[in-house]
């Protein structure tokens, strides 16, 4: 198997490459698109949103992501280890809380600071939001 394909093996699984193959797909880039479209169930994200509490949703998704891939932890212990590790999964698109609290970071500052601290200050407010957005769970928040 060439080395683009084993690539996609170790990403989503021998059974899954495998079977895309046979249906003629052997495209790694095909199989990946393929795989996301499909692990991302019969409804787009889009129409996921707002059924639920975002980190239930999250939690729920991850979970599944996980049981995919045959991981033997759950989302909720992976998200605490990552944590415990000053590491934290977040939306790559800001939400309203994020932008809210990054908002209201720089207009609690009335002290000087630099370009780079201020950039600093609310990145780590926004993801103190999506961290109590998405994973109120977790008791410790930076």
């Amino acid at each position: 198997m060439p080395a683009d394909l084993r690539a996609c093996v170790h990403e989503y699984g021998y059974a899954i490459v495998h079977a895309c193959v046979e249906a003629k797909v052997t495209d790694p880039r095909r199989i990946r698109q393929l795989v996301r479209e499909i692990w991302s169930g019969a409804r787009q994200p889009a129409q996921r949103i707002g059924t639920g509490t975002p980190h239930r949703n999250a939690l729920e998704y991850l979970d599944w992501v996980l049981i995919q891939a045959g991981a033997e932890i759950s989302a909720a212990t992976l998200i605490r280890v990552l944590r415990d590790n000053h590491l934290v999964v977040v939306p790559d698109e800001p939400t309203f809380q994020m932008i809210e609290a990054s908002k209201a970071t720089v207009s609690n500052h009335n002290m000087k600071v630099t370009k780079s601290d201020k950039h600093r200050l609310r990145l780590k407010a926004a993801i103190k939001a999506a961290i109590q957005q998405f994973w109120p769970h977790l008791d410790k928040v930076a």
